[in-house]
């Protein structure tokens, strides 16, 4: 008896598959059954699971529909799930090393000393608490704008700090009374800047992993995940807090054992992250691989070059010899006779095609652009990458530099034709091929071009002739 098969369904990526089959020899009548994803059969062959396979497979798709987003594998990026499993264990390792400090802190504002009174302890509480509040509004006004192009750094920093503030709490019961609301205002403005870094952080790695248009489907997820984690961690506490009451051995033991842990997990949730959108080191590192070898390493490649630490890292001086600022204003890289009426009708000029006006000053080794308003974010990479070929070139003229590499020997024919450092054109027809290839590279390689993660500063203009 022979089966045809005429029509097979799959709810989600992890469910099992309903085949409809009708039978060769009775082709009135159709038969519907199922079969378990994890199963390797042919299509018309027959198959009746168990009831506890059956039991088996309704649990896993319920964990699965509970925990992962709606579509996953395919409505998330390839880097989820290494992700999400080292971001488990730092949360989890993090809750253990709160809950070892909780006892610290109740003795610090006062509970179970009878000269305190609940008064006492009720204000350095909402001392404590305001202190908090303050921290986390001046940081997010000194850092907040920062937060976005270096999520990685300020992840990994968050975390950093959130073990500084944990710390902080174990030693307050060491201090004098006096000392202990200037000791528990210090942790809370820790928690606080942790609070911020980690949210604004977390928003932009969500941004990443959706894929979907379902950043809330995934950002939701994210968070069951992290209330079960939470919730094994209460229990392991609750567990741990009476046998370690009362032995500072045990506690601080168990606090560095997880404080590792905890940092240890958040070192490689941030490297195992493969952003394609370009931020100022990756895209750098991009530069650094193309003058180098004419090609770009791969999105995987980029962001494991990428360093994770704030005030570490490679920036345009080690590329092309000069810094870049973006988004200045046209009068602080001009010098005093070049503020006149004509010196800037040629500039603009120059750049009428472009949204942007590149001005390397070699007093300070400094590349200034300024943005059109209406400029785009592939623009902005565009010029950011025309500066550095700028300058690349302008450090060919001064060093007569010899490489052998294809895009270094085709930028230095630019140094050869001009042979004066003050007449480089960033709209050079050879800048511009070089520019062209580099884009093609970087879109083949699978980087995002129609955004860009590159700080700017606020200054925006408009001129004649766009």
């Amino acid at each position: 008896m022979k089966k045809s098969l005429l029509y097979s369904e799959t709810r989600g990526a992890f469910s099992s598959t309903r085949h409809y089959t009708v039978n060769t020899d009775d082709p009135k009548k159709l038969q519907i059954w199922e079969s378990d994803p994890d199963e390797c059969r042919e299509a018309g062959e027959s198959f009746k699971s168990s009831h506890s396979r059956k039991s088996l497979q309704n649990v896993k798709l319920a964990l699965r529909q509970i925990f992962l987003p709606h579509g996953y594998p395919e409505a998330v990026s390839r880097d989820y799930v290494p992700y999400q499993i080292w971001d488990t264990i730092q949360a989890f390792a993090s809750s253990i090393t709160t809950a070892l400090a909780t006892e610290a802190v109740m003795k610090g504002v006062g509970v179970g000393d009878q000269a305190r009174t609940p008064l006492a302890a009720a204000l350095t509480w909402l001392l404590k608490n305001g202190s908090g509040h303050i921290g986390q509004i001046m940081f997010t006004w000194a850092k907040g704008t920062s937060l976005d192009f270096d999520c990685k750094k300020w992840r990994l920093f968050a975390d950093a700090l959130n073990d500084l503030a944990t710390f902080i709490d174990l030693i307050a019961p060491l201090f004098p009374p006096d000392m202990i609301m200037v000791i528990l205002c210090s942790s809370s403005v820790a928690r606080a800047l942790v609070g911020v870094a980690g949210s604004a952080t977390r928003a932009a790695v969500t941004q990443h992993q959706s894929r979907m248009n379902n950043m809330a489907d995934v950002s939701a997820k994210d968070g069951s995940q992290e209330t079960l984690v939470n919730l094994v961690a209460l229990i392991t506490s609750l567990i741990l807090l009476p046998i370690v009451s009362g032995k500072t051995l045990a506690v601080w033991t168990l606090f560095l054992l997880f404080t590792f842990l905890h940092l240890f997990a958040n070192y490689n949730a941030v490297k195992s992250l493969q952003l394609e959108t370009l931020n100022k080191s990756r895209l750098l590192l991009c530069l650094q691989d193309y003058l180098n070898t004419g090609n770009i390493s791969t999105v995987k490649q980029i962001n494991v070059r990428e360093s994770v630490y704030l005030g570490l890292g490679i920036e345009s001086k080690d590329v092309c010899g000069f810094k870049i600022k973006m988004g200045v204003p046209l009068k602080q890289p001009l010098v005093s006779d070049q503020l006149r009426p004509v010196y800037i009708e040629q500039l603009i000029s120059s750049f009428k095609s472009k949204a942007f006006i590149i001005l390397p000053v070699l007093e300070n080794d400094t590349i200034f652009v300024t943005l059109h308003e209406n400029i785009k974010p592939n623009e902005i990479i565009e010029a950011y990458v025309r500066s550095v070929f700028t300058g690349m070139v302008i450090s060919q003229i001064r060093t007569k530099d010899k490489s052998e590499s294809p895009v270094r020997l085709s930028l230095s024919s630019v140094a050869g034709g001009i042979g004066d450092a003050c007449s480089v054109n960033p709209l050079d027809r050879m800048i511009t091929k070089e520019w062209e290839n580099f884009l093609r590279l970087a879109t083949m390689r699978g980087f995002v071009v129609d955004r860009h993660l590159l700080e700017t500063e606020d200054w925006r203009a408009k001129w004649l002739h766009y």
